[in-house]
């Protein structure tokens, strides 16, 4: 039955020439897969559900890996207190 599986899911991904895997996104963005599912879940990565797996259309990768993307926190940002200066003085404070 594995083996059945295998060739079908082989045959399956041979004629999704045009689709990219979670992984092979990651790959080619430099992110990890947990990154890629959160840019689909944003809707920020458009994915197409193959039983329990999503691909990924090439052009759509590619044009999404163009687009500049600034990495990080904002400058300042603080989770635990919004309002606290970034350079996390204390000053006026009680």
């Amino acid at each position: 039955m594995v083996l059945i599986f295998s060739a079908a899911y082989s045959i399956l991904m041979a004629d999704l020439g045009d689709y990219l895997t979670t992984r092979e996104v990651a790959d080619l963005l430099g992110v990890t897969k947990a990154r890629v599912d959160q840019f689909r879940k944003e809707r920020r990565l458009e994915g197409v559900p193959i039983g329990n797996a999503v691909v990924y259309r090439r052009k759509d990768v590619m044009a999404f890996k163009k687009l500049k993307r600034r990495s990080g926190r904002k400058k300042g940002y603080s989770p635990k207190n919004q309002s606290q200066p970034a350079n996390g003085s204390t000053e006026g404070q009680s």
